[in-house]
C-alpha cells in the first residue's frame, strides 16, 4: 500500500510539472498536425464511469502515455485561465484530451488519435486542491479517434 502511493504521489507531481509547462500558451491557436492531435477546438473525450460514490464532489487528474505519444485530461485548454481537474459527478467523469507537442509548447492541442496506451488517474478534493493518495492505473486503453470509456473496476 506505501508503494502504491508513493506511486500516485510521483504521479501526482509530474501531472503538475506537466500541467505548470502546459499553462505556457504558446501565444496562438493555428491548428497543426500535433502527432496525434486535432485541432485547438476538436479532439477526443475519456469517459470514466462505475466511480464509487464515496468520490462524487471531487476531482480528477488523468495522464495516458506509449513511449512515442502523452496525453492528458483536464476541462480546459492551458493558459485559457489555469488548468481545470474534471469533475466527479454521479459515479462518472467526462474530460477532453490533450496530446503533448513540443512544436506548440506543452499540452495546447485536442488529442484525436488511434492509439493505446497505459493510463493513470488520481483523485483530488479540490480544484486545485490536494491529491487524497487514490487513484487507478489502466493498462492498454484504446483510443479511437481519441475517445475512450473505461470503468473505474477495470483498473487497478
Amino acid at each position: 500500500m506505501k508503494n502504491v502511493l508513493k506511486a500516485f504521489g510521483v504521479f501526482s507531481m509530474v501531472l503538475i510539472i506537466g500541467f505548470s509547462f502546459a499553462a505556457c500558451d504558446d501565444g496562438g491557436d493555428s491548428d497543426g498536425d500535433g502527432g496525434g492531435g486535432g485541432g485547438s477546438g476538436t479532439g477526443g473525450t475519456f469517459t470514466l464511469t462505475d466511480i464509487p460514490a464515496q468520490y462524487n464532489g471531487m476531482y480528477v487528474a488523468f495522464g495516458g502515455e506509449n513511449g512515442s505519444i502523452t496525453i492528458q485530461g483536464f476541462r480546459d485548454k492551458p493558459g485559457a485561465g489555469g488548468l481545470q481537474l474534471s469533475p466527479i459527478a454521479n459515479g462518472k467523469a467526462s474530460f477532453p484530451l490533450w496530446v503533448s507537442t513540443q512544436q506548440y509548447g506543452g499540452f495546447t492541442k485536442r488529442y484525436s488519435g488511434n492509439d493505446t496506451l497505459n493510463c493513470e488517474l488520481s483523485i483530488w478534493n479540490g480544484d486545485p486542491g490536494n491529491q487524497i493518495g487514490v487513484g487507478r492505473t489502466f493498462s492498454s486503453i484504446t483510443f479511437t479517434n481519441g475517445n475512450a470509456t473505461k470503468s473505474w473496476n477495470d483498473g487497478n
